[in-house]
């Protein structure tokens, strides 16, 4: 354990697996077929700002689709739905049913 200050603790080696927060590489992100960033309700609570996710979002993707989303709220939801049926159409030929 860290003795730097009675105040601070560090980790006697490194976290557990499941306390790690990692977002994907950047590779993962460029070739996503979409990225969703859900509980955009949450963002201003956590300190995040959906500005610079939006304009993250737009730097690793180029003209890759995004959307942020509130899927208990339906917010977003047809966006992510559509894009999905999308791909699903064009990489099996599927037409949509009338």
């Amino acid at each position: 354990m860290g003795t730097s200050s009675p105040w601070s603790w560090t980790w006697p080696r490194a976290p557990p697996r499941c306390c790690r927060a990692r977002a994907p590489p950047a590779s993962t992100a460029r070739r996503a077929a979409a990225r969703v960033s859900n509980k955009t309700d949450l963002a201003p609570h956590v300190g995040a700002d959906l500005s610079v996710m939006e304009r993250d979002a737009r730097k690793m993707r180029g003209d890759g689709p995004f959307v942020f989303t509130q899927v208990t709220k339906g917010v977003g939801l047809q966006e992510v739905i559509a894009h999905l049926l999308g791909a699903w159409r064009k990489a099996t030929g599927a037409t949509p049913r009338t």
